[in-house]
């Protein structure tokens, strides 16, 4: 029994990574003043004061594009101050991922401030200046409001998450 399954899961493992990826099931329609269409977005449309610089796929194989509300990567100019939690994360605590400082748990106002593809709910993200993140935060996990720019929308069916550079912590 223990060699027809040495046999059978190799075979497994190859049909598994041969299937295309299927488009997830639709999210609620979700739309408020902050969220935006992504299929129809062009680089200088402004959404909650952040201007859009880049509209791309996040995955240009074929069976993906165009882009949509599953397959974009939409980064934006701006400054937001907001209020919530950051979190330092080792390395290896997600799937391929180093060690991250992301924000999350932000408060209403702050959820407000930030572009938001519609029917999607995410709103943390975390921080490209990992350097700075980190000597900017006295705890691994803390409330805290912070200024940030150049806002990134990662969006994929898949482990991927939202960017943002840290200009400035105000209070923590």
């Amino acid at each position: 029994m223990k060699k027809f399954a040495l046999l059978i899961l190799p075979l497994l493992l190859f049909a598994a990574c041969q299937t295309p990826v299927e488009e997830p099931e639709p999210v609620e329609d979700v739309v408020t003043e902050n969220s935006f269409d992504v299929e129809s977005a062009e680089i200088g449309d402004t959404v909650v004061g952040m201007t859009i610089n880049s509209v791309e796929p996040f995955s240009t194989r074929e069976d993906l594009l165009p882009i949509n509300t599953f397959n974009a990567i939409v980064e934006f100019s701006g400054e937001a101050e907001l209020t919530g939690t950051y979190h330092h994360y080792p390395a290896g605590t997600f799937i391929g991922g180093g060690e991250l400082t992301c924000f999350d748990q932000l408060d209403e106002t702050s959820i407000s401030k930030l572009p938001r593809i519609d029917g999607k709910t995410l709103t943390w993200f975390c921080f490209r200046n990992l350097d700075l993140a980190n000597d900017s935060f006295d705890a691994e996990t803390g409330e805290t409001t912070i200024i940030i720019d150049n806002f990134q929308i990662n969006s994929f069916p898949s482990e991927v998450w939202n960017l943002a550079d840290l200009l400035e912590v105000v209070s923590q």
